[in-house]
């Protein structure tokens, strides 16, 4: 009999980068208590929602799953283990809430199957587990895109951020329409820029900064987001000079 032990058959591999932007959303089931209105007994139900993808990596179990499949891919076995290294006792975890908190992420295609593990036990039977990993080496988040600037809804805020830099400038009103135009511009080149340079060096860029969590990595892609901006003047050149 062929001993396999342990044997990983991966059938597809994480995308290099994933964009994430702050209105993507994804559909989930919740369960909660409403009161029944012929008995007016609570009783458990459950319903279709949608969820924004960016409040799961904001939030820290989900996070913590998150980590945990840095170097994947793993089985919800090992995703369970690594789960509840060094945590309190309090905070241990059962491999069922695990795979709960793996599907929710996978749901919101964040986390996806990339395989399957073949375990040969003492007897000889043969136990097939599901591989998961991220959807991507590197994940980009846009809270704010280019769009944003440009929606009626938000005119105000650029009407009053016209303003402000009016004041700074020591200058008459800022045409509204010109402010849209750069900010807008701005977003773009950044999104693009910043998006083409981890779909390129995603493997170095993962090697800097893989190993830090979300909060952190987004922390970083805010900074990279100013100096992208400083090192690209000509790029919003004409819209600038709107505002000047």
């Amino acid at each position: 009999m062929i001993n396999l032990e342990k044997q990983d058959l991966k059938t597809r591999e994480p995308e290099a980068v994933l964009v994430i932007r702050d209105d993507d959303e994804y559909e989930t089931t919740i369960t909660e208590k409403v009161k029944d209105k012929d008995s007016g007994k609570m009783k458990t139900v459950q319903k279709k929602v949608m969820k924004k993808k960016l409040d799961l990596l904001f939030d820290e179990k989900y996070l913590s799953i998150f980590q945990s499949l840095r170097n994947g891919p793993y089985t919800i076995e090992d995703v369970t283990e690594k789960y509840n290294e060094n945590k309190k006792k309090e905070d241990v975890k059962k491999k069922i809430t695990i795979y709960s908190y793996v599907k929710e992420l996978e749901k919101a295609g964040l986390v996806i199957q990339v395989g399957k593990r073949l375990t040969q036990k003492e007897s000889g039977k043969i136990v097939t587990d599901t591989l998961y990993n991220r959807a991507a080496k590197m994940f980009y988040p846009i809270i704010v895109s280019e769009d944003f600037w440009l929606q009626e809804k938000n005119t105000e805020l650029v009407e009053r951020l016209a303003e402000l830099i009016s004041v700074y400038l020591k200058k008459p009103k800022i045409p509204v329409e010109a402010m849209k135009n750069l900010l807008s511009r701005i977003y773009t080149v950044t999104e693009t820029e910043i998006a083409g340079f981890l779909q390129n060096e995603s493997d170095k860029v993962t090697d800097v900064i893989g190993d830090l969590f979300f909060k952190e990595m987004d922390n970083i892609f805010r900074a990279l987001d100013f100096i992208i901006i400083l090192l690209n003047p000509t790029y919003y050149e004409k819209e600038l000079k709107e505002i000047l």
